[in-house]
């Protein structure tokens, strides 16, 4: 199984595009993610992150994805004031042919999404579970918060 990764801090932002090297910009993609690969037998990891604001821009993510037919998702647990996505950020759990994932998100006050998404995907399997607690504001433009399976027997979870 792919391990845990616990973020606490007072702001966190990931630029999907710009990645800092001792030799200048390097422009690769930035993420949080916990991975069970291939060639691996066991699920993918949780993430857990704590911090009143975080941002989700020019592509940067946060996923826990098992890549492998017998792992399953990950679990992604968000606690903030705000969270913003924007450009193609993207906060993710997702399998292949394993169980589902689950996102929980606990905003106290606005959660935005600009050209981004939120999604619990699977291809084989069931869709997972995105949990939604919002204080004040949820604002999608041009977004999408989704669970869903391309190609699986089992029931759809949900998005609440």
């Amino acid at each position: 199984s792919a391990g845990s990764i616990d973020i606490t801090t007072d702001s966190l932002r990931v630029d999907g595009k710009t990645v800092f090297t001792q030799d200048g910009i390097d422009p690769q993609m930035s993420r949080i993610a916990v991975v069970s690969e291939r060639e691996a037998t066991g699920n993918a990891g949780v993430i857990t992150i704590n911090a009143p604001r975080i941002t989700l821009f020019n592509e940067g993510q946060i996923t826990a994805e098992s890549r492998n037919r017998t792992g399953n998702a990950g679990t992604i647990d968000i606690t903030a004031n705000a969270l913003f996505l924007s450009d193609g950020g993207l906060i993710n759990a997702r399998t292949i042919s394993g169980e589902d994932g689950a996102i929980g998100l606990e905003i106290s006050d606005r959660l935005i999404l600009n050209n981004s998404e939120i999604s619990a995907l699977s291809t084989d399997g069931t869709g997972g579970n995105i949990g939604l607690e919002i204080g004040n504001r949820l604002i999608l433009n041009d977004s999408e918060i989704s669970s869903s399976s391309t190609n699986g027997t089992g029931d759809l979870k949900s998005v609440v």
